[in-house]
């Protein structure tokens, strides 16, 4: 029997929105001479907003992360 840490669904989906959120500001925050796009400006205080929501989020998906007890067979 495979062991390893059990991830619910819901945290699952929740992993795939932060991998895409980080995505979002790694593309907000990236010089517009690489992405060919205006620049958008982003504040410092709107980067920390969006990276203690992240915080709180990976806190979620890691409160339910489970490591499954052994069972004596």
């Amino acid at each position: 029997m495979p062991m390893g840490y059990v991830l619910p669904e819901q945290a699952h989906l929740a992993l795939l929105q932060l991998r895409d959120h980080l995505r979002l500001l790694a593309r907000l925050t990236e010089p517009a001479v690489v992405s060919g796009d205006e620049e958008i400006p982003v504040s410092p205080e709107a980067l920390a907003q969006c990276f203690e929501r992240m915080a709180r989020d990976l806190d979620g998906v890691l409160a339910a992360t489970t490591w499954p007890h052994r069972r004596a067979g």
